[in-house]
């Protein structure tokens, strides 16, 4: 893998985990549970943390980017819709919430060509 996919791939990565665990306090992983706007308000803060740590990406990673945004809110929808909300929420459900999550990122690493993320180097 290339300087530049892994890079990306970190950022990426990094953005997922601020977002999911200290940008996530209580009042907003209960919104999540109760309501689709909970999840799209925690998509769109992974979202914005996302961008700002690939900037300046260009047009192929500010797609990826939104395309996994778009994904963490659908895949944290359905983990609320199928489990918290039937009260089966446990250690399977976290596993299986972040194997997607993690998947969706290092697809969308791979898929991003590495000449796009060029600019990607100088930030480090």
């Amino acid at each position: 893998m290339r300087a530049e996919t892994l890079s990306f791939l970190y950022r990426l990565l990094l953005a997922h985990f601020l977002a999911d665990f200290p940008l996530q306090p209580n009042e907003l992983y209960e919104f999540k549970t109760r309501s689709f706007w909970g999840s799209a308000l925690h998509g769109a803060i992974f979202g914005a943390i996302a961008l700002g740590l690939v900037y300046p990406g260009g047009p192929m990673v500010c797609g990826a980017v939104l395309a996994l945004t778009v994904l963490h809110i659908l895949i944290d929808h359905a983990k609320a819709r199928f489990f918290l909300r039937r009260g089966s929420e446990g250690l399977a459900s976290f596993l299986l919430d972040q194997a997607a999550h993690i998947g969706a990122i290092i697809v969308a690493s791979l898929l991003v060509p590495p000449g796009t993320l060029s600019p990607l180097r100088d930030f480090a």
